[in-house]
This record gives structure tokens, sequence and C-alpha cells, in this order.
């Protein structure tokens, strides 16, 4: 997908305490847009998650998940790119 390109998404990223300084950065950067955040707790596996809906480009989100999987306590990045359509319901 060329840099350029603006897509939207979801993000997940599980974690433990200490990292939500460096997912504040992301939230209030201005390479991407956050439309949505949503933080819980998981109890049985003692993880954080939180999910984001963005929007920005494919650059941006290259660059951020690269971050985040070396940033100590970030155990696992997903990014889910929505469908692309022309036309729709949103």
């Amino acid at each position: 997908m060329p840099n350029e390109t603006i897509i939207d998404g979801t993000i997940v990223i599980y974690y433990q305490h200490g990292v939500e300084n460096k997912l504040m950065e992301i939230r209030h950067s201005h390479e991407i847009e956050v439309i949505s955040y949503h933080h819980n707790c998981l109890t049985s596996s003692h993880t954080c998650v939180d999910t984001m809906q963005v929007k920005g480009k494919a650059v941006s989100f290259r660059q951020m998940i690269d971050y985040l999987n070396n940033t100590r306590d970030v155990d696992k990045v997903n990014f889910i790119a929505a469908p692309m359509r022309e036309k729709g319901c949103c």
C-alpha cells in the first residue's frame, strides 16, 4: 500500500501498566486521528487492552506499529484495516 494512502481501521494493543504515557503520545499525535478509544483490564490474564478506531496515512500506521512493537511491556499490537468502499451506509 502506498505511504500516502488514507486508511481507517482498529488498533488493538495488549500491554502491562506503565506504558500508558506512550499510548497517550499516540492518541494525541497529529499523525493519526483517533475517532474512538476504549481501555479495559482483563483480569484473568492480568493484561491491559486498548482499542482505538483510527484514521491516517499508511506510513503513519507502519511507524506507530513499529514503535509499539519495540516498546517494553507492549505484548501485542494488531491493526485491522477497514474495507475500502466507494459508497455505502456510513
